[in-house]
C-alpha cells in the first residue's frame, strides 16, 4: 500500500502499518505516536469524542458528509421471505452493546417495548450478533411473538432488514449507525454515552437520554453501581419518541 489510515488512536494500532513499511501512515497523535506516523493529522477538543468527524478529518478535505450505506434488494427480499417480515411492517431493535452493560437499555423494558409495537399492529424482530443472544433470549421469553435473529445474520443481511424496517430502536452501538446511514428513522438510547457525542446521523431521529448528572461517564459498567442513567428510563418515553417518527398520535 501506498498510505494507510489509522483510525484508532492507540500506539499499538499504529505499529502494523510502520512496520509494513507504507510510505504515507496517516492519523492523529493521540498516545503520542511520533515516528509511526508520517502525517499527523490535527483533532481539535470539539471532535475528539465525535468518531465520525474526527475520522473523516483524516482526509483533511471537503465538508462532513454522513455515511451511507448501499442495500442488496434481491439478499433482502430473500431474507424478508425467510424470516416472515414484511417492508415497512415491522420495527428493528437492537438491545446490546459490546461496549458494556453501561450502554444496554434493561432487557425488560426493551420487552415492554416490544409489548407496546406488536400492540399497534407492527412485528418486532430483535437483531444482534450471536454475543447478543442473552440479551435477546430474555426479550423473547418477556414479550412473545418477536423474531429472533440475534446471530442468525452476517453483517451484510442486517444491513438490508434494517434498512426494510419501518422504525429501529436501538442503544448506542455499531447497528444505531448501520439504520442511520440505510435511511431507516431511529431512535437512539443513551446511556453511558452522549448524544452530543455520537449520535445517529440520519435525517428521522429522536434521541433518548436522561441527561443524569453522573452522565455521561463513558463507562463500560455504572462507576456507582446503580445504572440509573438506563434504569429509570420509562417505557413511556422510548415509545413516545417512537410515536413521532411513526407519526402516531400521542394517546388523550
Amino acid at each position: 500500500y501506498d498510505m494507510a489510515y489509522i483510525l484508532p488512536g492507540s500506539w499499538k494500532s499504529a505499529l502494523i502499518p510502520f512496520f509494513a513499511r507504507i510510505p504515507r501512515r496517516v492519523g492523529n497523535l493521540r498516545e503520542m505516536r511520533y515516528g509511526l506516523l508520517t502525517d499527523i493529522v490535527p483533532l481539535p477538543d470539539s471532535i475528539k469524542r465525535r468518531t465520525a468527524q474526527a475520522y473523516f478529518g483524516l482526509a483533511q478535505g471537503g465538508s462532513f458528509r454522513a455515511p451511507r450505506l448501499s442495500v442488496d434488494t434481491k439478499n433482502q427480499v430473500d431474507l424478508l421471505g425467510r424470516f416472515g417480515l414484511a417492508p415497512q411492517k415491522f420495527v428493528a431493535l437492537m438491545p446490546g452493546a459490546e461496549f458494556g452493560p453501561a450502554k444496554r437499555w434493561p432487557s425488560e423494558s426493551y420487552a415492554g417495548l416490544a409489548r407496546d409495537f406488536m400492540g399497534k399492529g407492527l412485528k418486532v424482530a430483535l437483531f444482534g450478533s450471536k454475543n447478543d443472544r442473552d440479551v435477546t433470549a430474555e426479550i423473547a421469553a418477556l414479550a412473545p411473538g418477536v423474531v429472533d435473529l440475534a446471530g442468525q445474520t452476517r453483517l451484510e443481511d442486517a444491513i438490508d432488514l434494517i434498512s426494510a424496517a419501518r422504525l429501529a430502536v436501538s442503544n448506542d452501538s455499531g447497528l444505531m449507525h448501520v439504520a442511520a446511514a440505510v435511511g431507516t428513522p431511529i431512535v437512539a438510547v443513551y446511556g453511558s454515552t452522549s448524544p452530543e457525542n455520537t449520535p445517529p446521523l440520519g435525517e428521522r431521529r429522536e434521541l433518548v437520554w436522561l441527561g443524569l448528572s453522573c452522565s455521561p461517564c463513558h463507562r463500560k459498567v455504572c462507576p456507582l453501581g446503580h445504572l440509573n442513567c438506563l434504569m429509570t428510563l420509562e417505557v413511556g418515553q422510548v415509545a413516545a419518541a417512537a410515536d413521532r417518527l411513526l407519526e402516531i398520535p400521542a394517546a388523550a
